[in-house]
């Protein structure tokens, strides 16, 4: 089935949030009718979001015939990346959005977004929004020790590769390897280990470099 033409053609100031909204929703709308009719709707429904997402996005890259082969590969291998990625932080607790977070912390909107910028906060953008990984929360406060551990990597380290950081697997010192995320949310950390912490973490400026 040929997809809908929706007109997208407009006056940004002419719109308010809640028009632009109302207008990207109908074009959604359409563009999921139309994949609808060509899928097998009780498949989609046994899909979790992740895996539906991923599902309308290789549909998405299947319909236009003028993206070759090997960028449709490339980009099919990204998304199944980024899937892969976004669905080891739901086992970690998931993301929380900026009015979670200040909800949380007991701050203000505006405080979580300074914060954020000053590498106080991890976050990472997905659409338009910051979401933010749960794992550096704990008890309603900031993991101990995550904001300065975050601060120690490269200033233009990205989100991603942070939070690869916290979660894979590095030596602590030993004959074992364990995450800083599990580290950190130890009962009592030695000084010894928050200073491998540290150390690993300063290290990641030549791995960014190279």
């Amino acid at each position: 089935m040929a997809s809908a033409t929706v007109n997208t053609t407009f006056n940004k100031s002419e719109f308010d949030d809640s028009s632009l909204k109302s207008a990207l929703a109908t074009r959604l709308d359409r563009l999921i009718s139309d994949m609808l009719d060509e899928q097998d709707l009780v498949t989609l429904a046994s899909l979790n979001d992740i895996e539906l997402t991923q599902s309308f996005y290789q549909q998405i890259l299947d319909n236009h015939s003028e993206i070759s082969p090997r960028e449709k590969r490339k980009l099919k291998k990204r998304a199944e990346a980024e899937r892969g990625f976004f669905e080891d932080l739901e086992k970690l607790g998931g993301t929380l959005k900026a009015k979670d977070v200040a909800e949380l912390l007991g701050v203000k909107r505006q405080t979580v977004n300074n914060r954020l910028k000053n590498k106080k906060l991890l976050g990472i953008r997905r659409g338009g929004n910051y979401i933010y990984p749960a794992f550096q929360f704990k008890d309603g406060e900031m993991l101990p020790h995550f904001e300065s551990l975050n601060q120690t990597l490269p200033e233009h380290m990205d989100a991603v590769a942070r939070i690869s950081f916290f979660i894979c697997n590095i030596n602590d010192g030993g004959s074992n390897v364990t995450s800083p995320l599990i580290l950190l949310n130890k009962k009592q950390l030695s000084e010894t280990e928050l200073k491998r912490l540290r150390h690993s973490a300063s290290l990641q400026e030549t791995h960014v470099a190279k």
